[in-house]
């Protein structure tokens, strides 16, 4: 698959490593969209990328609303203490970005 079929554009899953529920959390999805991927395929919210970083991590770097961070602990509770290959939690994340996530949510979890 490319975007604009040059080469440098390919989407190849061997370099990237990201699922639907990846690219939602990443890009800001609405609740309903992330609910919709993880009632597709709930184990989604178990696989890494590239970097090793779960959904939980991508939503929380990426400043998700808390109803789809509690929508990926509730399908993968133990993700609130899976590090990164930076070593990062996604508390860590939480800790060191500026953005208005609401800490409660990780840290009830």
């Amino acid at each position: 698959v490319t975007s604009s079929g040059k080469d440098n554009a390919l989407f190849s899953w061997d370099v990237w490593r990201r699922l639907p529920l990846h690219e939602a959390c990443r890009r800001q999805a609405p609740p309903t969209v992330v609910y919709a991927l993880l009632s597709v395929y709930p184990a989604s919210a178990h696989i890494e990328s590239n970097f090793g970083e779960l959904p939980l991590h991508a939503s929380v770097r990426c400043g998700a609303c808390a109803e789809v961070i509690n929508c990926i602990l509730a399908a993968y509770p133990a993700a609130v203490f899976a590090r990164d290959k930076s070593g990062c939690t996604p508390m860590d994340i939480l800790n060191g970005t500026a953005r208005n996530i609401d800490h409660d949510v990780i840290i009830a979890a």
